[in-house]
């Protein structure tokens, strides 16, 4: 049985999805809530959704229209800076929250309100240093335990379609115990194969954005490899 996660990633921005590259350069895509709805009617297993301008209100606003639609599991992170706000965003409509480098520190509070499997961490990424300056790799093992999964973005590769980053994940997979989401650089059925032989899901948006494959077809070619 495949238990591998495709993961359609919405990013937003003043209440519509965007898409850029290398996080720049970004332009409207569409609405995200008709997005959704499109990934939920094509079995989507679950969606994640960031404000990308760490704008809680317009995070807020986004899960509300949202909620209502989904079914599927919905993940929510961005502007999230305390375990009031989290809880904000689950009441809206969530089922998880995301919580960047400044929200980690919240990791262990708002696990014990949620539980620790509603919450993801998201960890960018450039070479072996993070977003906010620290080593990745005692990062990532200092982190793990306190939540329930890691979405781990290469920066260089976001929004290129040149591959997933085999290598960290590889590495990443030894130093975490916890469920692994690859993001980053997706560009077809065989890279994104091969990234799961290393983590648990990988997170697509540009691949679904800008090409002419449908989820379904994705999801297709990656089981029949």
């Amino acid at each position: 049985m495949f238990t591998k996660r495709l993961i359609p990633q919405i990013l937003i921005r003043d209440g519509r999805a965007v898409k850029g590259m290398q996080f720049a350069l970004h332009r409207r895509i569409g609405n995200p809530v008709t997005l959704a709805r499109i990934f939920e009617a094509q079995g989507a297993d679950e969606i994640m959704i960031m404000e990308i301008d760490s704008n809680y209100q317009g995070l807020l606003r986004v899960v509300s229209d949202l909620g209502g639609e989904c079914a599927m599991p919905l993940v929510a992170g961005g502007g999230i800076r305390s375990a009031e706000e989290a809880l904000g965003v689950i009441r809206e409509g969530a089922d998880g929250v995301s919580l960047g480098e400044p929200g980690i520190g919240l990791t262990t509070e708002i696990g014990d309100i949620l539980g620790k499997q509603a919450v993801t961490a998201s960890v960018d990424y450039k070479g072996l240093i993070t977003a906010g300056g620290r080593y990745l790799p005692s990062y990532l093992a200092k982190i793990w335990p306190c939540v329930g999964e890691i979405l781990l973005t290469n920066i260089e590769r976001e929004g290129t379609r040149v591959g997933l980053d085999y290598v960290t994940l590889s590495e990443a997979r030894r130093t975490v115990c916890c469920p692994l989401v690859g993001g980053g650089g997706a560009c077809g059925t065989d890279d994104i194969r091969r990234a799961l032989m290393f983590c648990d899901g990988v997170a697509i948006g540009t691949l679904l954005a800008f090409s002419n494959q449908s989820y379904p077809e994705l999801v297709a070619g990656v089981r029949s490899g």
